[in-house]
């Protein structure tokens, strides 16, 4: 069972999803003391040289179309390959990167910014020079609209995963500190990890606590300040004009169904929000079934 919505734009986010945020980010203040599926095809790594830096990303699949899968804040591009494994798409390259400042690029120096970010993730298109579906998800969701925005001859559709609004979402100080604070601290990010998952295998969590926990303090930080601020894009209506399924979690505390039927789903003209029962921000992992199988429908319906 899934719940689909369609509402008009709002500038402003509302009381209700305030509340759900605040009561999110008040309970990362108090941690308590607390088989990832292999991908079915061959993967071939490259890299794409982009203002000086090195992308590394991944390539599985065979196809004219890509379709290129943006990790989120304090994740790696490892996390897609429970979703990956499971899609029955034909005809698709699957591509999985690391966004500067995280996974491989972990301790990289320099200006972090979504329009960094993004410029690399494009840098990746411009390589593959082939038409392109981007999936983001939570901080990768803003990513994917500003490479949308860059190239929109390539790009054929957008699936947003519990996707943070391109204009942002604002974060209290006790939230910068406890985020902060997980820098270099594998037990704090074993336990933060632990508490957004119902079900999770060991194999899995422990991908996902390096992911975390290898990105420095200073990069933490700045990451924040870039999804949390967002983009002056974010306050209009969308540029792309491509197909775009925002798929959400009914019981996401940050990325709120209120959030995503205020704030993303109203600024898309072409557009299809879902929010899967019993699911939260990290969707694309404890329910990465129905994550799949909602991308393989999208797929078809846009060929």
């Amino acid at each position: 069972m899934k719940f689909i919505f369609n509402h008009n734009y709002s500038s402003a986010l509302t009381a209700k999803m305030m509340r759900f945020v605040a009561v999110f980010l008040f309970s990362m203040l108090f941690l308590s003391p607390a088989s990832a599926n292999e991908l079915s095809h061959e993967i071939v790594s490259e890299s794409i040289e982009n203002h000086q830096l090195s992308i590394p990303y991944s390539v599985s699949g065979h196809g004219n179309t890509a379709v290129i899968f943006i990790h989120g804040f304090m994740d790696a591009g490892n996390v897609w390959e429970p979703v990956i494994s499971k899609l029955h798409a034909q005809d698709y390259q699957f591509v999985t990167l690391d966004l500067p400042f995280m996974g491989a690029m972990s301790t990289m120096q320099g200006q972090v910014s979504l329009e960094t970010i993004s410029s690399a993730v494009t840098g990746v298109v411009d390589k593959l020079d082939m038409p392109v579906i981007l999936v983001g998800q939570s901080m990768g969701a803003q990513i994917a609209e500003l490479v949308a925005n860059a190239r929109p001859e390539k790009v054929k559709g957008i699936v947003f995963v519990a996707p943070v609004p391109l204009s942002g979402l604002p974060v209290s100080e006790e939230f910068m500190s406890s985020m902060q604070a997980m820098a270099n601290n594998e037990t704090l990010q074993r336990q933060f990890r632990q508490q957004q998952f119902s079900h999770i295998d060991p194999a899995t969590l422990e991908k996902i606590v390096v992911n975390g926990t290898q990105i420095t303090a200073k990069n933490i930080v700045e990451l924040i300040n870039a999804w949390s601020k967002g983009h002056p894009a974010g306050s209009k209506p969308a540029l792309s004009t491509a197909p775009v399924l925002i798929i959400g979690g009914a019981d996401d505390p940050v990325c709120t169904p209120e959030v995503l039927t205020s704030l993303v789903s109203p600024r898309f003209a072409l557009e299809t929000t879902i929010f899967l029962p019993e699911a939260g921000h990290w969707l694309h992992i404890d329910h990465s079934d129905d994550v799949a199988k909602e991308i393989d429908h999208f797929l078809v319906n846009i060929q």
